[in-house]
């Protein structure tokens, strides 16, 4: 009996993963559409915009322990950088 108690709740909780599963894809196949439909009805409407590029100035080892360079790199931009944030 224990047994089975524990065949029909797991049975119960794949069901009720793939029915949220199922849904979340449904929204999403949704969402495509409508974009797609608007982007065909308006295309101005559908115009993409990117930030410019902009270098990063984050300093980070290049593997698990930073090399003697890497230190040096890191503490100088450590001087440099405003305290205020």
């Amino acid at each position: 009996m224990d047994d089975m108690h524990t065949v029909v709740t797991n049975s119960t909780v794949d069901g009720v993963l793939s029915a949220i599963l199922a849904v979340l894809v449904v929204v999403v196949i949704a969402d495509a559409l409508r974009v797609c439909v608007r982007h065909i009805r308006r295309p101005a409407l559908s115009t993409l915009s990117e930030t410019p590029y902009v270098e990063s100035n984050i300093v980070a080892p290049a593997g698990l322990i930073p090399t003697r360079e890497e230190k040096e790199e890191v503490a100088r931009d450590a001087v440099g950088a405003d305290p205020g944030g």
